[in-house]
């Protein structure tokens, strides 16, 4: 995520020290150094290097094919063992040229299988994006992430990830990253608001001798290959009590570090919508929602969209099944919406209780 600098970042360095060694293998190439999810099994197999090379950091991220680097030599290859993941939505608009929002939804459980006989630590990583213009100088966009995933144990632990370049400021479950280097004026504004208060705990990772820390140990970039873009810091999200099931709601709002030597805009108030079919947030005049499951929506549901900034509200409800759904707007006006493979509709309308049904 890049506002005049980088701010949510893909860290460590690719040849950081020499392709193929420890930087390289136990960090970079791994999940650890990406904003993604762990999910720990403390049995699993470590990866190796290459065929019969020494076992790798275990940081509980995704897996290589048979458990070790590799390239796929033909197409049948290809589709049979390297298909991982799978695209289950998206969509653009309400205009495609100028966008208001981008969403893109996928399942990626089967990068996380280790090589069989291992059974599969992971049945379930759903992960939702919906990146919002907001069409304001001081706020100009927001990225909401929603991930339902699921282990095969609940005492499989689960750790959430955000890289950045400077040392984050944690305050509650509210992260700022501020990137005011080189001429850089950008900042990031996390808002976690799942898993909730009391069931939640958020620790930084990185600083001096631990810029690139994995299973209690760094793998440091060589001096010759260091960059101030590879990072040194990151946030973890875990929840606090064991699940099989955990769900992870996160807000990033982008502004200015500074403006004309003062602190730049205060960051907007984000609001939390948690019914019993859909969950989401609200920011500035616009309202984000997901099936709290995860699943298809296909069944008649509520929700209520509290009041934004001024005016009426942009709402982008995901994850409806193809058909024709009515909608039933606070005040009782009713439209009808067609959805299609993209699984979302757009609207616009007051602060108020919304009722959404699919037509037969």
């Amino acid at each position: 995520l890049y506002y005049k600098g980088t701010l949510a970042i893909d860290s460590g360095t690719y040849d950081g020290g020499g392709y193929g060694k420890a930087h390289h293998r136990n960090y970079n190439q791994r999940s650890v150094a990406h904003n993604t999810i762990l999910v720990l099994d403390p049995d699993e197999p470590r990866m190796r290097s290459y065929r019969g090379g020494p076992e790798l950091a275990r940081e509980g991220g995704q897996m290589w094919i048979r458990g070790r680097p590799g390239s796929p030599v033909d197409l049948r290859g290809l589709k049979q063992l390297y298909k991982r993941s799978t695209i289950l939505a998206h969509s653009i608009g309400p205009d495609p040229d100028t966008p208001r929002f981008s969403y893109l939804k996928g399942d990626i459980a089967g990068a996380y299988a280790a090589p069989e006989p291992y059974p599969a630590k992971v049945d379930r990583a759903l992960r939702s994006f919906a990146f919002i213009n907001l069409e304001d100088e001081d706020h100009p966009a927001a990225l909401v992430v929603y991930d339902v995933v699921r282990a095969a144990e609940a005492e499989f632990a689960k750790r959430w990830l955000l890289h950045s370049v400077a040392e984050p400021d944690v305050v509650d479950n509210v992260t700022t990253v501020l990137r005011t280097d080189n001429g850089f004026n950008g900042k990031l504004v996390n808002h976690t608001l799942l898993p909730k208060s009391g069931n939640r705990v958020i620790t930084k990772v990185g600083g001096p001798g631990k810029e690139f820390w994995v299973e209690g140990k760094n793998y440091p970039v060589a001096p010759s290959g260091l960059s101030r873009e590879a990072g040194a810091w990151r946030i973890e999200l875990s929840p606090v009590a064991p699940a099989v099931e955990d769900r992870f709601l996160n807000v990033m709002q982008v502004a200015d570090a500074s403006r004309d030597g003062e602190p730049g805009p205060d960051p907007l108030p984000v609001t939390l919508i948690d019914e019993t079919h859909v969950v989401g947030a609200a920011i500035a005049n616009s309202v984000v929602l997901f099936s709290r499951s995860g699943d298809v929506l296909d069944q008649a549901f509520s929700f209520d969209a509290p009041a934004g900034t001024g005016g009426a509200l942009d709402l982008l409800v995901t994850d409806l099944a193809d058909g024709s759904w009515q909608i039933t707007a606070p005040g009782g006006q009713r439209s009808t919406y067609e959805v299609t493979a993209t699984a979302s509709c757009w609207l616009s309308g007051p602060a108020g209780t919304y009722q959404l049904a699919p037509l037969p």
